[in-house]
């Protein structure tokens, strides 16, 4: 496990990045009635997670809309406007200039001039007490007051929750792609972890799995996906692969606080040389199942004289299932 960060700070005399952290963390402005610089409204659900590192400031935020939608994202905050891609909301004290991303795309802004008042000022005089970054919650006060039965009954719950959660998202693509592709793109999604997990997902739906298969050896693959990802140089392999689609942008991917052993290139490559083992060994597996079912079922056509279901489909006589 890397080691948790700790802030550590000392009363601060002027406003900065790090004090206008420390207000959207505590939410010390006045939250009624926010809109954006575009004139969206929302209510801010849940602040993020303070990251303290290279990228945005606040990550996994949620927003609610006016109609009840939830936006999940992350949370960018600067004195003044910038750009800065894969933002969710941008936060600045004074909208200079709007901002957008590196595409040219507008993206969600508040401006607090107007918004902060004594609870921010409170802020300044206020030296950060030493906590660990990423235990910074919803329930992080409420969470130790509970009885052990009542956190292990919504522990529970969550995890249900979460678990239907994917199941939806399965079922919906069941019912678009194949099986196989389904499982494919879940997998690559899995490999990104919470940072290259967006990019991995991507690369599963320029690339997929038919695509993949075709490229014979793990090397091959390999090739393919580092051409697909952006990652490398291009070599024709996706227009010879018949993929007519744009490689992914190299911003796409993040290496920044991410253990060398999950890099995307590494990542890739391990996946590969899975995909290529698997692939090489269905067949056999086939066999196995094949004879596995043979051995506990007998599918044999064997209708029962004179009995018939509806529409006069045939019943299917005798013992049909061999317990082991």
């Amino acid at each position: 496990m890397q080691a948790a960060s700790v802030r550590e700070g000392r009363p601060r005399t002027h406003r900065d990045e790090r004090w206008l952290s420390d207000v959207w963390e505590r939410q010390s402005f006045e939250r009624r009635n926010l809109r954006s610089t575009s004139g969206l409204a929302f209510k801010v659900v849940f602040p993020g997670l303070r990251t303290g590192e290279a990228g945005p400031d606040f990550r996994d935020a949620i927003l609610a809309l006016s109609d009840g939608a939830l936006l999940r994202g992350d949370v960018e905050l600067h004195l003044e406007s910038s750009a800065y891609d894969r933002v969710l909301l941008h936060v600045v004290i004074e909208n200079d200039a709007p901002a957008q991303t590196s595409r040219g795309e507008p993206i969600l802004t508040l401006e607090l001039a107007g918004r902060l008042g004594p609870r921010s000022a409170r802020v300044e005089e206020v030296s950060p007490s030493p906590q660990l970054s990423y235990l910074v919650a919803p329930c992080q006060r409420s969470l130790p007051k509970q009885p052990p039965e009542d956190v292990r009954s919504t522990l529970q719950q969550l995890g249900l929750e979460r678990f239907h959660a994917k199941q939806s998202v399965f079922e919906g693509e069941l019912a678009v792609f194949d099986p196989e592709q389904a499982l494919y793109a879940g997998l690559m999604e899995a490999l990104g972890y919470s940072r290259n997990r967006d990019a991995f997902r991507q690369l599963a739906s320029l690339v997929p799995v038919d695509a993949l298969k075709c490229a014979g050896d793990a090397s091959r693959m390999e090739a393919l996906l580092l051409e697909g990802s952006g990652l490398s140089p291009a070599s024709g392999l996706l227009p010879e692969a018949g993929i007519v689609g744009q490689p992914l942008a190299s911003d796409a991917w993040h290496s920044t606080g991410v253990r060398p052993d999950n890099l995307p290139r590494r990542r890739i490559g391990q996946f590969a040389a899975i995909m290529a083992r698997m692939s090489a060994a269905k067949a056999d597996i086939n066999a196995k199942q094949k004879t596995l079912l043979d051995q506990r079922y007998d599918l044999s056509d064997r209708p029962a004289t004179g009995a018939t279901m509806s529409r006069n489909k045939p019943v299917q006589q005798g013992v049909r299932v061999k317990l082991p």
